[in-house]
């Protein structure tokens, strides 16, 4: 999908990662060639590492559809320099529906924002603290604008940063917007839990 470098904004303790949001996308890309409406199960097994040079290929397999409509898929990568006899790494398991559409989620909440009744969160420092406990979010992923807590309830606003604006119809959800969206529940710190 043209050009992937935002990808290396995605690391832990130094590592460059593919990002879980990006094994759902491509589920869920999945889900929508097959005809299929969600995925309803997915489950990592590893992370996928991205190599500082070489290119990783990705294998996708999906069940046929079962009796209940379901579609069961595996997702295995492996370096674009193996040979044809080297093993695949397993990284995700999940489940495709094709007939039965999830239940909406209720909203109610956020018909106003910022939410009633919840205080906002300071931001500042805090993808440098994330950093300081290995978690390294570029500037693709830093898309958390604002957090509201309402006791153990996080809200979040997530903007997709410009640079990723054109691109971001090519997905179901910009898979470093989602990310971002994540990033929402690392700001309940354990002052909350009191």
């Amino acid at each position: 999908r043209g050009d992937e470098r935002w990808l290396s904004d995605h690391a832990v303790f130094g590592t460059t990662l593919f990002p879980g949001t990006g094994l759902l996308e491509l589920a869920l890309a999945s889900a929508r060639s097959l005809g299929g409406v969600s995925v309803s199960e997915l489950t990592l097994a590893a992370p996928l590492i991205l190599p500082a040079q070489e290119g990783v290929r990705f294998q996708l397999s999906v069940t046929p559809e079962g009796a209940s409509g379901e579609r069961r898929l595996t997702l295995h990568s492996q370096s674009e320099q193996a040979h044809d006899d080297d093993g695949w790494a397993h990284h995700a398991t999940g489940v495709i529906q094709t007939q039965v559409r999830p239940e909406p989620l209720g909203f109610e909440a956020l018909a106003s924002w910022p939410p009633a009744g919840a205080t906002q969160v300071t931001l500042d420092g805090f993808y440098e603290a994330l950093d300081g406990h290995g978690f390294g979010y570029g500037p693709m992923f830093q898309g958390l604008e604002e957090a509201w807590h309402d006791g153990q309830v996080a809200y979040g606003r997530v903007v997709i940063p410009e640079a990723l604006a054109s691109s971001a119809g090519d997905y179901g959800l910009h898979p470093a917007l989602f990310d971002a969206a994540l990033h929402t529940l690392m700001t309940l710190g354990p002052q909350d839990d009191e």
